[in-house]
């Protein structure tokens, strides 16, 4: 497993990959998957990790849109 500093920086950049569709953020995994600029994450063996950190922000957020508004690193991360 990676340091928390770098974990944080792979988990901001899959966040770039996050979207509202039918009224709800969503993460395009496949986005990335098939992106070879993003093999450092989705390759990595912390992956799984990452996504299970999503989905519970994603699950945060869909469900007090509030949070969507706060900071990934310094504020959201210690609630996953």
């Amino acid at each position: 497993m990676k340091n928390e500093d770098t974990l944080k920086k792979m988990f901001v950049e899959m966040c770039k990959h996050t979207a509202y569709f039918n009224g709800e953020f969503i993460c395009l995994y496949s986005d990335m998957e098939y992106d070879n600029d993003y093999s450092y994450i989705t390759e990595s063996s912390d992956y799984s990790l990452l996504k299970e950190k999503m989905e519970k922000m994603l699950k945060l957020i869909n469900s007090d849109s509030s949070l969507g508004d706060k900071d990934v690193e310094t504020e959201l991360w210690h609630m996953l």
